[in-house]
């Protein structure tokens, strides 16, 4: 029994990752699903006339979160799209299980802003200095680029209960490359956790070319892209072969789940976090590292990455992606 902690998005709240809670909840593990500052129903109500919050708060909440919680192991993240950069960089602070990165953003230095990107988000953009406040997603470039997948009645439906995204911090992960503060900055060695990197191939607000450099930052990290899915992927027909793809991958890697007391009756001496992070489990096991091979045996269609190239392939054996 594992304990996940799911970080949503931009726009978004806890509750958009229900099915996925579901899913896990149903398998035996403990799912957590915080709102991030300013998303969750009394703040949203009123935040388009707050000031915009930077993604360092979203991130000092996060890490709030789980040192409040006092989990008996490193819990599993989840981040789905901007919530995936905040897992990255709470990761690079404290001591955290292992990654799953949901079309998720990138670190600073990596590019976000393409053509389909820029039209899903034009409403912000046009804005003059968007930085300043907050917005709410329009609902027609919003089953353009995020819901394209979802039937449009129920795309509808979740616009509805979105809440106003910060500016600001839409500044500091769109336009990394300007943000002189480097808010959004990872040095790929300060996480040590196995990471999975999930791409829908039909994502139109967070291409796959961005999956693909994420995966070449993290030594460690390993792919997956999925054909027939978009970004919002909670409510696509389908999804359920993501979640038993992610599913998989975590038993994959061999992570116990047993507490030192009921494994040898007492507490042993507390883990020594890495970079000098907070001693925050009181458990020997160490988050091991991932396997050699970059198989990743789910029968279901694939996004392989090759030297300089992304390619879709359809395989029933998996995709092997080669360093």
């Amino acid at each position: 029994m594992a304990d996940i902690v799911f970080i949503h998005g931009m726009w978004s709240h806890g509750n958009v990752a229900a099915p996925l809670k579901e899913f896990f909840e149903k398998a035996g593990h403990r799912f957590h699903a915080p709102d991030l500052p300013g998303h969750d129903r009394e703040s949203g109500l009123s935040r388009m006339t707050q000031s915009p919050l930077s993604i360092k708060r979203y991130v000092s909440s996060i890490e709030a979160f789980i040192l409040n919680e006092r989990f008996e192991t490193p819990p599993v993240i989840i981040g789905h799209s901007m919530g995936g950069l905040v897992a990255q960089l709470v990761s690079a602070r404290i001591e955290t299980g292992p990654l799953i990165l949901l079309n998720s953003a990138a670190s600073s230095g990596i590019n976000h802003l393409f053509p389909s990107t820029a039209l899903t988000t034009l409403s912000v953009l046009l804005k003059p200095f968007f930085w300043r406040r907050n917005h709410r997603l329009n609902a027609r470039l919003g089953k353009y680029g995020i819901f394209n997948c979802v039937r449009p009645e129920k795309a509808g439906e979740i616009i509805n209960t979105l809440k106003p995204e910060s500016g600001r911090c839409f500044f500091e992960v769109v336009f990394s490359m300007l943000d002189r503060s480097k808010t959004t900055q990872v040095d790929p060695e300060s996480i040590k956790t196995p990471i999975l990197v999930v791409s829908s191939m039909e994502d139109k607000i967070i291409p796959p070319r961005v999956a693909r450099a994420i995966y070449d930052h993290y030594p460690q990290a390993e792919y997956h892209g999925f054909a027939g899915h978009g970004h919002w992927i909670f409510h696509e027909s389908g999804s359920e072969r993501v979640y038993q793809a992610l599913s998989d991958w975590l038993e994959a890697l061999d992570i116990s789940f047993v507490t030192n007391e009921e494994e040898n009756g007492s507490i042993e001496e507390p883990l020594q976090t890495h970079h000098n992070r907070p001693q925050l489990y009181p458990t020997t096991k160490k988050v091991p590292t991932p396997k050699r091979s970059r198989l990743i045996p789910f029968p279901v269609s694939a996004g392989r990455f090759r030297r300089g190239t992304l390619t879709e392939t359809s395989t029933d054996g998996g995709a092997v992606l080669p360093r």
